[in-house]
This record gives structure tokens, C-alpha cells and sequence, in this order.
């Protein structure tokens, strides 16, 4: 039942994800503090730019496939708009809402001016 209803299954986790620092989209086109859709490859990506510091995710929701870049911020967390799971911006933790998966989520870094994200390795999610 699981597979054919694809409940409690990660609908986020079959996206190809950089495994190298690449380039996105220039800092100076993000705006400050907004849910920003972009995309790499095939992979559909949210960012969020607060100062100098920029967060990516995958823009699928993990729970049922919703569109992140629709949510809502709040303080360090992501709210889906379809059912109201919450992931924290830097890792992609859950914090709440039906999602049982963690957000897929990349290491972002501002270089030359350039947004450049990449797969997030273990050890560099902070909790």
C-alpha cells in the first residue's frame, strides 16, 4: 500500500544533486528574505537570501510533493503550503507537520557574487 499511494514515502529524495560547488544565479538577483525558485539540471530548488547568508533546499516537499517556494517563511523554517510541514532552512530538519522525511537539503555559499550550491555533506548540517 505504501508504494502504491507513495504515503510516508520521500517524494524529494530522487533528485540529482550537485556534488560540486556550482554556480546558480547571481547574489545581486536573489531578493532579501523571499522564497526564490530556481533550478539546476532537473532539480527544482528554493532559496532564501538573508544577508549575505543564502539557504537552498529542494523546492519539492518531501511529504507529499508540494511546492516549498509557495510556503511560508518562518524565523529559520519553511512551512509547505499544502499541508503545513516545516523544515529548518540550514538542513532541512523537520520540525513539524505530517512529513516523517527530512527536506533534502544543499550547502549555499556567495563566490564572486555568484550563488554556488551543492549537495549537503554528513557532518555539515550542524544538528
Amino acid at each position: 500500500m505504501t508504494y502504491v499511494l507513495r504515503s510516508g514515502v520521500d517524494h524529494a529524495g530522487g533528485y540529482a544533486l550537485p556534488g560540486r560547488f556550482t554556480p546558480i544565479m547571481p547574489l545581486a538577483e536573489l531578493p532579501e528574505g523571499e522564497l526564490y525558485r530556481t533550478q539546476w539540471n532537473d532539480t527544482p530548488i528554493v532559496l532564501v537570501r538573508r544577508g549575505e547568508q543564502v539557504y537552498a533546499l529542494v523546492a519539492t516537499c518531501a511529504h507529499l510533493g508540494g511546492p516549498l517556494n509557495e510556503g511560508v517563511l518562518e524565523d529559520d523554517t519553511i512551512v509547505c503550503p499544502w499541508h503545513g510541514s516545516r523544515y529548518r532552512l540550514r538542513d532541512g530538519r523537520v520540525y513539524g507537520g505530517p512529513s516523517v522525511h527530512r527536506q533534502p537539503a544543499l550547502e549555499a555559499r556567495v563566490l564572486e557574487g555568484q550563488v554556488e550550491v551543492r549537495a549537503m555533506r554528513m557532518g555539515n548540517n550542524h544538528g
